[in-house]
C-alpha cells in the first residue's frame, strides 16, 4: 500500500502487449537465469500463473508487473 497500483485481474488486464524482462525475486527455476527477456505472449501466459515470486518490467523500466506466491496478494501493476 506504499504505491498506487492496479491489483488482481485488473493488473493482468493492464499488462502491456510488448516484449519485456522477467526477473525472479529469489530462486529461479532450475537452469534459468535470475533475469531474461521474454516475449509479450510469454508474459501474458506467465501473468496467469499461480507460482513464484517474480516481476516483469519494460526496457525503459516505465512499468512493473509484480507477482507473489501468495494468492491473496496481487498481482500488481504500476507505471512510473
Amino acid at each position: 500500500e506504499l504505491r498506487d497500483c492496479i491489483k488482481g485481474e485488473d493488473a493482468i488486464a493492464a499488462l502491456p502487449d510488448e516484449d519485456c524482462w522477467l526477473f525472479y525475486c529469489e530462486y529461479p527455476p532450475e537452469d534459468e537465469p535470475m533475469a531474461r527477456p521474454i516475449t509479450a505472449a510469454q508474459a501474458a501466459e506467465l501473468a496467469r500463473s499461480k507460482e513464484g515470486d517474480w516481476y516483469l518490467v519494460d526496457k525503459e523500466f516505465s512499468w512493473t508487473f509484480a507477482h507473489t506466491h501468495e494468492e491473496q496478494c496481487g498481482p500488481y501493476f504500476c507505471r512510473r
